[in-house]
């Protein structure tokens, strides 16, 4: 029965309470920015990371059944076993957490730093030496793993870490075979690109998993120190592959990479040829490893015959290398854009001194505008600004030192300001003059908008202006881009002569039903009316047309209508207590 993930989550949110492996006693799980628990979460399991005395686990607790418990238990007792450096500590805990009263079963394994494989063949695409480095140390893995009997299963470059020491490391440990699991219901069957074809139809793991998936890890990487442009050519980045996908070795030899690689060294083709020899094999169980092809003599070939090898790489070609815009505003952003083949590394530099280590071969000083190949950037302009994406070509390329460098010049311009726009009044009588101004800075041009009228005017000055009505006016400014507009609008209010066209008291006799007494009124051209009185206090009645009165005594009223230009008073009402409705209400209170 599947486990709420939720509630996994609260137990690890609390693990003081809830963790129950010993080891880990004090642990703290790493949380993200927004307090949650760091966690990767797969189709069974979830992993999380945590912290205990100064070391990072990953601590895996299944959302899903795996019924593995017994398999895990021997993989982690044969690792631990054998203390081979490609595998971080790994071991199975039984009854590990404690979620939602359920004790479960959990796998903590040392958590392990580095790049993956892809990252480190890109950002090392160009040192051949170190890329040889790797692949000796490859071979070398390869060959304890076969002496220690242990296939991993599921040997590709995301399951491949790469530390900063250049030592390689193996993740993910589900697919593993032992000596002790071989023959059993296989978990994993690895990712397609990296496993013979009849991988998929076998449902026992075996020792022999690994064998494909070396020669195309080990191949691969040789043919990319030999010609890097394979790595551009076959979109790595962006691919589930590394240069073969699946299709290929249904028909290897009529495969665009199968002919790309046989342009390559006589190791590469030797290569080829086991890879030929694999594939042509219908079952997997019964390939040998490559370490067992003596006539490959990996150890005495491999570094001679990649090093000297030349391929005849031509120059760089820059493809693409576009701004957004050449013109903009002082804090305006642009997109720079570029593509670059045959290089071996590409800089994207901003001032020309940086330019001039470039052409002397001082690399050191502009190590941090290294870019990629193909890329985008962003830039906040602040000046006007020359950009220069200059490649460095491929060893033994042509014409080595002709660089294809290529520069665009952004030009920027201040932005505009409007210091001023006003008018010398914005609340003015009906015929009145105003006075408009303004002062503008860094402005190509200016408009003033009026009732869908333009005109242009100057950064500086002003205008007089006779009014009959409420009326707004937009300045309009071009920036010195010929292009961004900025924009401020003043509104002047016309006003009026307030006037009371009526105001009349409303009477009738309670006692009969009738209505109750009632001022009413009616207005024009005021934004605020005033009822007014002299017993009471003033009432701002601007939303109402009648108001109900109840005076106790005889109480004149009148209203003042007023803008802000203009006020008016009516005349004033006298209202008289009716006698014979205060003889009735005093009857009443008497009873």
């Amino acid at each position: 029965m599947a486990i709420n993930m939720q509630n996994i989550i609260t137990s690890v949110k609390n693990l003081e309470k809830f963790l129950k492996v010993t080891e880990l006693q004090g642990a703290i799980a790493v949380k993200k920015a927004n307090g949650q628990p760091f966690c990767y979460t797969g189709g069974f399991n979830m992993v999380f990371k945590l912290e205990h005395q100064g070391k990072k686990w990953a601590f895996r607790v299944w959302h899903t059944p795996y019924g593995e418990r017994e398999r895990f238990q021997a993989i982690s007792n044969y690792l631990n076993s054998r203390k081979l450096p490609y595998f971080g500590e790994f071991f199975y805990d039984s009854k590990g957490l404690l979620v939602n009263g359920v004790l479960h079963d959990t796998i903590r394994m040392e958590w392990v730093d580095g790049q993956l494989l892809k990252d480190y063949l890109k950002e090392n695409l160009y040192d051949k030496e170190k890329l040889l480095n790797f692949a000796e140390k490859f071979m070398q893995m390869v060959k304890t793993l076969h002496e220690n009997k242990i296939s991993h299963g599921d040997l590709q470059h995301g399951n491949i870490l790469i530390d900063s020491n250049n030592n390689i490391s193996l993740i993910d440990y589900d697919s593993i075979c032992i000596p002790e699991t071989e023959g059993q219901e296989e978990v994993v069957s690895g990712l397609k690109g990296y496993q013979h074809p009849s991988r998929f139809d076998s449902k026992k793991s075996s020792l022999t998993a690994d064998y494909f998936s070396e020669l195309i890890v080990y191949l691969s990487v040789l043919a990319i120190i030999e010609n890097p442009d394979l790595w551009e050519k076959y979109r790595l980045e962006e691919s589930e592959y590394l240069l073969f996908s699946e299709n290929d070795f249904f028909n290897l030899k009529s495969s665009e990479i199968y002919k790309d690689l046989q342009n390559l060294s006589p190791i590469i083709k030797d290569l080829l040829f086991v890879l030929d020899v694999y594939v042509r094999n219908t079952n997997y169980l019964t390939i040998r490893p490559i370490d067992e092809y003596s006539f490959l003599e990996l150890n005495q070939r491999v570094k001679n015959e990649i090093l000297s090898f030349e391929l005849n790489i031509p120059r760089p070609l820059m493809i693409q290398f576009s701004a957004s815009k050449i013109v903009v505003l002082e804090g305006d952003e642009i997109e720079l854009s570029w593509r670059v083949k045959n290089a071996s590394k590409v800089y994207l530099l901003e001032k020309e001194q940086e330019v001039n280590c470039l052409k002397n071969n001082d690399f050191d000083s502009i190590s941090e505008k290294a870019v990629p190949l193909r890329g985008k950037a962003r830039k906040k302009m602040t000046k006007s600004t020359l950009f220069t994406l200059f490649p460095i070509p491929i060893q033994n390329s042509e014409n080595q030192t002709e660089n294809a460098y290529r520069a665009i010049d952004i030009d920027v311009y201040p932005r505009p300001q409007i210091i001023d726009f006003k008018s010398n009044k914005f609340d003015v009588t009906y015929g009145e003059t105003v006075t408009l101004s303004w002062n503008i800075k860094n402005g190509m041009k200016a408009y003033i908008w009026s009732g869908g009228i333009c005109n242009t005017v100057k950064n500086k000055t002003e205008i007089k202006i006779n009014l009959a009505k409420t009326t707004k006016y937009k300045l309009e400014v071009i920036a010195l881009d010929n292009e961004t507009k900025f924009e401020k609008e003043i509104e002047i209010v016309v006003h009026h002569k307030a006037q009371i066209i009526g105001f009349e008291l409303i009477t009738g006799d309670t006692s009969k039903g009738e209505a109750p007494t009632k001022l009413r009124w009616n207005v024009m051209n005021a934004s605020e009316i005033i009822l007014k009185s002299d017993k009471e206090p003033d009432q701002n009645v601007s939303n109402l047309k009648e108001i109900t009165i109840n005076p106790t005594k005889k109480t004149k009223y009148w209203i003042e209508a007023r803008n802000k230009c203009f006020s008016a008073e009516s005349q004033k009402i006298s209202v008289d207590v009716q006698t014979s409705i205060v003889k009735k209400m005093t009857s009443f209170f008497n009873k």
